[in-house]
Order: C-alpha cells, then structure tokens, then sequence
C-alpha cells in the first residue's frame, strides 16, 4: 500500500495496479529518482535506480523493501550560520569558472513573460519580498574569505521591482526596443559578491500589457529550480490576490543546509567508491571529439553562442515514446542512442562521450529548494561492432544507468582524478552536452493575468553543442497513463566560434 500511494503520488495518478510499469505509466528516470526518495523516507529502505529500471512495478519495489536494501543515504538538517557557509561542489566550479573570465554571461539565465491583464505591482513587489524571504539562496552572495568562496546569506528585506515604460513609443519601436532592453539585461553582468543575483526588471508596454524580464545567476540556480519558483509564485501571488497569507509551509532545511551537508557526505568512502566507477568507465577517452567545422578551433573559447530549434510533431513523439516502451528504456536512453548516431556519422568515432546534467536531488528535502544542485556526467558509449539500433539502446541504458548509481561525485573531481591535457579552447573531457529538461513543471498561471513566454537567450554557449530536450509541460507533471499531445522541442546551442547556422541546421 505504501509503494502504490507512493507510485501514485509521483505519476499524478488516482490509481496504480501493483503489476502496472511504471514506466509505461509516463514514468522517466527523474520521477524514479522521488519514488526512491519516498520509499526511503517512509520505509527506511534504499532501492537503487538499476533495480526500479528492472523490477519497474509495485510489486517489484515492495519485494525490494521486504529484502532489506542498500546502504542509504543520510538526512539533510540544518546547520547554523554563525559561521559562513561552504559552497555545493556544483557551485563551487561555477564560482572558479567565473573568476577565471567576470565578464562571462554564460552562466546568466533569463526568462521572459509577457502579462495581459491588470497586474498589481505592489502584489508582485510583495510576492517576491516573500520569495525571497522564503528561500535564503535568493539573497545569498559569494565573497572569497582566505582565497575560498564562501555563501553569505543577508537579512531579508523589502524588495522593490525595476520598471522601465515603453508605453509611449510606436508599436514598431516598442517592440524593437524591448528586444534591445531583453538582450541588455540578459547580458548584464552580475556582481557575486555584492549580489543580488536574481535579478527582475518590468517593462510596461501599454496600460494592460507588460514584459517580465527575470535573469538569474547559476550559482542560484538549475533546471528543477524554475519549476519550484514557478509553483511557489503561483501560490503566494494568487493568495495575496485574495487577501490571504502564503499558504506555502516552511521549508524543512535551505540551500545551505544542502551544501554543507553534501560536503560532509560526499566524501570520504562515497568519494572513492564513486571516483573509481568514473575512474574506470572514462579512462582511455580520447580527450576531444572532433566533429567537422566551420572555422578553426580558436585558442581560447570566446563562449559566444548562437540558438537553432527543432520542433518533432507529436506523432513522431508518440512513436518515439513507443519505442522506448518496446526496449525498456527512457525517451532519453533512445533518444540519446540517436544522438550518438549523429556524431559517430559526423565524427567517424566510436568512442563517444557526451555530457550531461543530472539533477542531482536525491533526498526528498532537496524537492522544494531553489539553488543549483545539478551535477554533470560525461556517458561514454562504444558504437564500435556495427551494433543495431536495440543493440546500441541497451548499450546506452547500461551507462546511464551506471551513471545515476554513482551521481553524486562533483564532476571536477572527475575531471581531477583522469588528469586529461587541460586547454582554453574546449571543455575537458567532454565538448558535446545532451540534456532533457523534464523537471516536474506548472503552466505559469496569474489571476486575471494572460502570460505568454518570450524566447530569450544570452547569445552563449558553454560548449561546442549543447542539446537540449524540452518535453510539453504537460508530459513533466506527472499525468501518468493517457499520452499528452504535443511536440518535443529540441533547442541546439551552439558555439559560434566554430558553426555556421546552416551547419547546425544539417544537424537538426
């Protein structure tokens, strides 16, 4: 009973039979992670990922938990702050990176709404200094104390919202120069030691029209974040609108807790066993895949990037999602698989590796912070043997696998204990990222409020190619059973150093 509520609860499901696949239920690595997280927390037991991926059922799991489990993973509690607080290990090769080159905007994440209707900026105002106020990572800088980082968390205050009005230009020039005020502020750069780093800027384009222009910090912030922030600005605005407190309970432990915490156990026994998984599975890798160019390689990477998108129809999705079914994989693993296709046709290599992000959030205390936690894994892959297409899908769900068993080592310590020939013109170990963004996310809904998202990008990229999978955002909720029309949006950022658009545009 405990399994199925729990199946139930992360599937968004009103039933679950104890046979049903939970996978074929809409089920995907990142809701396997909470079901795993559940199950510690109300049974006491550790069930590894590899296991749910091959006893993929209630009655699987719950004959899991009769048989004891593995070693588990400690609590996360709070710690004081009467002392700075250490950085996460993901933060901590953002900051050095950022050292490295201040004027570097690739770590700036913007995102941009457009709101019709009546919006209360004394509501929004409020919902923010509540925000704020709520997740101490908001107001959190990063001085260096003794040559290391450290987290400085300030005193909540009230916060007052940037506002810039167009109103009064043509419509022609509103626009256009809300394309200039977009890319400005997107490309701002942020001072991480005096903070903050979220920053909101509200541009007024009519009486009943306005653009939120909202750019956060990575060190703040990952792909699970925004479904967080998103969820708990719905929920403190709406009640506001009503005259109503936050309805939002307080937070177990904050980001800090987090990072301190993972430095205690993230080290030691767990480090070594971890770093010689990594220390075997990558060994030998040739240091740099070489996909065909447009220009040469420069000596030092400049990060600009450029943007392409590739829009797969929903039947095509369906299909896909049916051939994962049919090979017991992920819509990832396969389509990763075909991933790797391409850049062994392109490259003419059969050793390939390729990045990617993991979100990371193991213990079930990690699902409402805000804060970047996410690490990155490099998924090494043999094409060689002329493997079919099922050959190579079972190829890659074996890595992975492998992988998110052993996520919880930082990825510089990888990059440290291989030792690969370091240089500023590329990425170690890994030059090519493949992602999916599939974080439990909400539409963005305001009372009274029309809200449409605006593309925005920074004009970077942090790697030669970085592919990025974004499933509708009615597939990342959790429905469960019945398939969600809509297509798969793939997003292709890229390193303009190197490719042209119509180069990039082959490649979709």
């Amino acid at each position: 009973r405990e399994v199925s509520e729990i199946f139930k609860q992360v599937l968004g499901l009103s039933r679950v039979g104890v046979n049903d696949d939970f996978f074929e239920l809409g089920g995907h690595s990142l809701l396997a992670t909470q079901v795993i997280a559940r199950v510690r927390e109300a049974l006491g037991v550790e069930v590894a990922l590899k296991e749910l991926f091959e006893q993929p059922t209630v009655a699987g799991v719950a004959a899991r938990v009769d048989n004891g489990g593995g070693e588990g993973i400690p609590p996360i509690t709070r710690v004081g702050r009467d002392i700075p607080l250490p950085l996460s290990y993901p933060q901590e090769r953002i900051w050095f990176i950022c050292q490295l080159d201040p004027q570097n905007v690739s770590y700036n994440v913007p995102r941009v709404l457009r709101l019709k209707g009546r919006l209360s900026l004394e509501l929004l105002e409020r919902t923010v200094t509540e925000l704020m106020r709520r997740h101490e990572i908001l107001r959190t800088t990063f001085p260096s104390v003794e040559g290391r980082p450290v987290q400085l968390v300030h005193a909540p205050t009230t916060y007052r919202m940037s506002v810039a009005d167009l109103s009064g230009l043509d419509e022609q020039e509103r626009e256009q120069e809300l394309m200039r005020v977009i890319e400005a502020e997107s490309r701002r750069v942020f001072d991480l030691e005096a903070g903050p780093l979220l920053r909101l800027l509200l541009v007024r384009m009519g009486p009943f029209e306005q653009v939120l222009v909202l750019v956060e910090h990575h060190l703040i912030h990952d792909g699970w974040t925004q479904g967080v922030l998103v969820r708990d600005v719905m929920a403190i605005y709406g009640a506001y609108a009503e005259g109503k407190p936050s309805p939002l309970e307080e937070l177990e432990v904050q980001y800090g807790d987090f990072a301190a915490w993972q430095r205690q156990w993230v080290s030691g026994e767990v480090m070594s066993r971890q770093l010689e998984y990594w220390r075997r599975q990558l060994e030998g890798a040739r240091g740099l895949l070489e996909l065909p160019a447009d220009r040469v390689r420069p000596a030092v990477a400049s990060g600009r990037g450029g943007e392409q998108i590739l829009e797969v129809s929903g039947e095509l999705g369906g299909r896909l999602r049916e051939l994962s079914r049919e090979q017991g994989a992920t819509l990832f693993q396969v389509m990763l698989a075909g991933f790797k296709v391409m850049l062994n046709r392109y490259s003419g290599e059969q050793d390939i590796l390729v990045g990617t992000g993991i979100a990371n959030r193991r213990r079930r205390e990690t699902e409402g912070l805000l804060g970047m936690i996410i690490n990155t894994q490099v998924l090494r892959t043999d094409l060689g043997g002329d493997p079919s297409f099922e050959e190579l899908v079972g190829r890659v769900r074996e890595v992975t696998l492998g992988a998110y068993e052993n996520q919880d080592v930082p990825f510089d310590r990888v990059v440290e204990e291989l030792g690969p020939e370091r240089s500023l013109s590329y990425n170690p170990i890994a030059q090519v990222f493949f992602t999916f963004f599939d974080v439990p996310m909400e539409e963005m809904r305001l009372p009274g409020i029309e809200i449409e998202e605006i593309e925005a990008h920074n004009r970077s990229a942090k790697f030669d190619l970085g592919v990025i999978v974004l499933l509708p955002s009615e597939q990342r909720v959790g429905l469960g059973g019945v398939e969600q029309p809509g297509e798969i949006r793939i997003v292709f950022e890229y390193s303009t150093d190197l490719y042209e658009e119509e180069t990039i545009r082959r490649m979709m």
